[in-house]
């Protein structure tokens, strides 16, 4: 990932908030703006905010990881020696010694690399249940304040009354 500096001199973040909330509440008067379409926009910047997603983006890292890293029987190492002289016995020993390991451990190997295939297979489903959990609840949080709006609402028609 690319890297970026920006250059912040001369600029006043606070000042440009305030001018930003003053056209707000100049809009707001005018009629140009209501307390809703404020307040749909306050829910977006809630949803966009890094921190919420934190432990969640996490989680995401680590399956991407488990999907990268699952299969230990494909991870072949290349098998080389800085030495001139002795160089091409170290990784002749050392071929033949993987090949022995590779003899006796194989039955291992294939049982951990299907282990690992079942767990990160359970850990998408997971993470899939988790998405479709989390975007219910945000439905659902959505619906009660359109119900509670709702029955405030009623509650200020019927006190006309």
């Amino acid at each position: 990932m690319d890297t970026f500096t920006i250059n912040t001199e001369g600029v006043n973040v606070a000042e440009i908030m305030k001018q930003i909330q003053e056209r707000v509440l100049e809009k707001k008067k005018a009629g140009i703006y209501t307390d809703e379409e404020i307040r749909e926009v306050s829910e977006l910047k809630k949803q966009l905010s890094p921190q919420k997603e934190g432990a969640y983006g996490e989680l995401a890292l680590h399956l991407r990881r488990l999907h990268h890293n699952w299969d230990v029987a494909a991870s072949s190492a290349l098998i080389t020696s800085h030495r001139k002289v002795l160089g091409p016995v170290i990784v002749a020993l050392k071929k033949v010694g993987f090949r022995v390991f590779r003899f006796i451990g194989h039955p291992l190997v294939i049982r951990q690399t299907e282990f690992n295939a079942a767990s990160v297979r359970f850990a998408s489903v997971l993470m899939e249940e988790l998405s479709r959990l989390i975007q219910e609840n945000k439905d659902l949080k959505e619906r009660q304040e359109k119900l509670l709006r709702e029955m405030e609402e009623r509650k200020r028609m019927e006190a006309r009354r």
